[in-house]
């Protein structure tokens, strides 16, 4: 233990002077963002990657789903010939349905695409205040 008589030590380092300070804090600074773009570019060049891998993996599936859904039709179309019913009256029933739901899509399509065309933010920036169907 030391006794109080002992002398207080001398500090050995004396307080960094604000240039020093300024100079850490600017090397600190370039670090994080030296990372930071880092960071930035490898998931940029992951993404770019990724686009492509996930466009051809969506052409696949599609072209997977139709082909199974083909091989169904033609099933069912195979299974209605032989209950008896002539293969122009099978495509005939198998084909209604399917052209019905096309049509009935397409009219949701056409419904849908009217959220495309931000006729809000075209009056609202434009200043009018009529309102806009």
């Amino acid at each position: 233990m030391a006794s109080h008589s002992d002398p207080i030590p001398a500090a050995t380092d004396p307080a960094p002077s604000l240039p020093k300070l300024a100079q850490g804090w600017v090397a600190a600074a370039g670090a994080t963002v030296k990372s930071t773009t880092e960071l930035a570019f490898a998931e940029a060049r992951l993404a770019a990657v990724s686009v492509p891998a996930m466009l051809m993996a969506a052409v696949l599936s599609a072209a997977c789903l139709l082909l199974g859904w083909v091989l169904l039709v033609s099933a069912l179309a195979y299974s209605l010939v032989g209950l008896g019913i002539t293969p122009a009256k099978a495509f005939l029933l198998i084909g209604a349905p399917h052209f019905l739901a096309a049509i009935l899509l397409w009219r949701l399509v056409e419904r849908l695409s009217r959220n495309l065309d931000f006729a809000h933010t075209r009056q609202h920036l434009a200043g009018s205040d009529e309102k806009t169907d």
